[in-house]
């Protein structure tokens, strides 16, 4: 599967859970009755004979909707799986600054591992306000980059080019939000807010020297600096993350709108 492929399948997937919770009907989630209730709406919809009926027609579309939703998580899951690594591409120099440290860093050719591992633990949308909340777990995340860096730690030289291995665990986002707005003749996401936390970090690294410091030495200082500069800097760098995910969603829902969005939804 080539770059462009997964960019068109992967924002096209947020383009179609927007389309989803853009419908009138707000949508909850409940991610223990997935096996249960995709089998009941299978079975209702392909019973026409019991369609007839105002009720069940109306429990088959909210039903419906709701299966949507989640086979649209199912299908980003999916893509992210069959497209690792994910290309993030580089990010712009970075400073950091404090009592102890004065350091430059940046970040070329950032590879990311195992973003289709998330576990959503909430979806609600609110059909009037075309937003929706939500909630997601992620195991862990590899990231793999090349670096180049220079400054210094506690008056000691750090310098350095290579490449690191960063693995991330316990990553959790407990309070995301995305806000949609909706014309005859497309949708565009309008936000995307969410702050995450994370339980460890760990970093492998080669290239990297700081005077005075053993090989052991230097990995404390990676690993220690790493967790301080993910934490203290967690607002930022979401930002950053959310900002991108919605400029190239939106480049790939310019033009379509809701109709053939779920449209090509059902075909996938």
């Amino acid at each position: 599967m080539d770059k462009s492929s997964v960019e068109h399948d992967l924002f096209l997937m947020l383009g179609i859970l927007s389309a989803i919770f853009c419908t009138q009907k707000d949508i909850n989630l409940d991610y223990e009755d997935h096996e249960e209730e995709t089998n009941l709406c299978k079975e209702i919809e392909d019973d026409k004979w019991h369609q007839n009926t105002l009720s069940v027609k109306s429990f088959v579309k909210d039903k419906a909707i709701e299966m949507y939703a989640k086979k649209g998580f199912d299908n980003v899951k999916k893509t992210l799986k069959n497209s690792e690594p994910f290309q993030a591409g580089s990010m712009d120099k970075e400073k950091v600054k404090d009592n102890d440290m004065d350091i430059s860093f940046q970040l070329r050719n950032v590879k990311l591992y195992n973003l289709g591992s998330f576990q959503v633990k909430k979806f609600k949308s609110k059909s009037e306000m075309s937003s929706a909340e939500f909630a997601v777990d992620v195991p862990s995340i590899r990231a793999n980059t090349d670096y180049n860096v220079n400054g210094t730690f506690k008056g000691k030289k750090v310098d350095g080019s290579g490449n690191a291995d960063v693995n991330v665990t316990g990553i959790s986002i407990d309070n995301g939000k995305i806000v949609i707005k909706e014309t005859p003749e497309e949708i565009q996401i309008v936000s995307i807010d969410l702050i995450y936390d994370f339980k460890d970090l760990v970093v492998k690294q080669s290239g990297l020297n700081i005077e005075g410091f053993q090989p052991n030495e230097v990995t404390e200082f990676l690993n220690n600096s790493g967790k301080k500069y993910l934490k203290e800097n967690r607002k930022k760098i979401s930002s950053k993350v959310t900002s991108e995910l919605k400029s190239r969603a939106n480049a790939k829902l310019r033009g379509k709108n809701r109709d053939q969005l779920m449209e090509m939804f059902k075909n996938s």
